[in-house]
């Protein structure tokens, strides 16, 4: 046999052995050439890692693929984002939560659900000087998706702390492209600088730079959205957006920093004064949400069951039920 046909038999048990056990071709670029490096799959869950040309780099993406995704490969899927807090990763939604929370929630939902790396302090943005996480999650993501993993048009996302701001900041940023967003103890007025006489108070920015500071040591964090008052800082600023959310689907909730057994959490205040002045922000301008504010610390103990309480009506948004 040539050398051109062992090469070109190689090609084809390649795709052959990527439709039998991905559902989906060896590649599929996305336009500005971010591709698949590997994909390993367990089960519904699947582990991508992808260069990047945004990220300079490889990022990562973990899938839970909705039953009878390998049955029905004519079909497309509603896809859901969940977006992960500072400091953790892709993994965090299928790890920090109770066992089988997510799989048993999903369920036989027909719903294709993306959580994709965000960076350990990436803000769900592009950065000024660094990487291109907004770039990576919705456009080069999102292109392979579509032309790998039958991911359709009718999108939804919830995120919790730096991805509830990533939750908010996107929808608001892409009018239309998210039909549902959730934002679970979110930096969604990461503008907010209001003091509260007598308690200890962590203001929007210095949640920003304080995230920025621990989980990225010794990156300036003028590299995100510049200095102190830089147009940055409004155009990826929730409360400043809000008018861009009108035909979304909006759940909100936070705690107050205190529970039982538990030190009070400063960060959590910080996300509830956040969160109560973005939804004063969306009730003004005459938009629909439905906020929840209780006791509660930073923590999956109170995301998991608001995120089932908002997961109905999330999955109606975008036709999934």
């Amino acid at each position: 046999m040539t050398d051109k046909l062992v090469r070109i038999s190689l090609t084809l048990l390649t795709v052959l052995l990527s439709i039998l056990v991905l559902g989906g071709p060896a590649r599929a670029d996305a336009d500005d050439g971010a591709y698949v490096i590997s994909a390993t799959r367990n089960g519904r869950i699947v582990d991508l890692t992808i260069q990047s040309p945004a990220l300079q780099g490889t990022g990562k993406a973990r899938l839970l693929l909705p039953t009878g995704w390998d049955a029905q490969p004519d079909r497309t899927w509603p896809v859901l984002y969940l977006l992960h807090g500072a400091g953790a990763d892709q993994t965090a939604w299928t790890t920090q939560t109770s066992a089988g929370y997510l799989t048993g929630l999903v369920g036989n939902t027909g719903v294709l659900v993306v959580m994709p790396d965000g960076g350990k302090c990436g803000a769900y943005s592009d950065w000024l000087s660094g990487p291109g996480w907004e770039t990576f999650h919705l456009t080069e993501l999102r292109q392979i998706l579509e032309r790998a993993y039958r991911a359709g048009s009718e999108r939804a996302v919830a995120g919790y702390s730096m991805g509830g701001f990533g939750a908010m900041s996107y929808a608001a940023r892409h009018p239309g492209f998210f039909k549902g967003a959730v934002a679970l103890s979110g930096a969604v007025d990461t503008r907010l600088a209001t003091t509260v006489p007598g308690q200890p108070f962590i203001d929007g920015p210095t949640l920003v730079k304080q995230a920025i500071n621990l989980n990225c040591f010794g990156t300036p964090w003028q590299n995100l959205w510049g200095d102190d008052g830089a147009p940055g800082w409004a155009a990826h600023n929730p409360y400043d957006l809000a008018p861009y959310l009108t035909s979304t689907y909006l759940y909100v909730w936070s705690g107050d920093g205190n529970c039982d057994g538990c030190v009070f959490n400063p960060v959590e205040q910080s996300t509830r004064y956040q969160s109560e002045a973005f939804v004063r922000r969306l009730t003004a301008l005459g938009i629909p949400v439905t906020a929840h504010f209780g006791t509660g610390d930073h923590s999956f103990t109170y995301w998991e069951p608001e995120f089932q309480a908002a997961f109905p009506s999330l999955m109606t948004s975008i036709g999934a039920s």
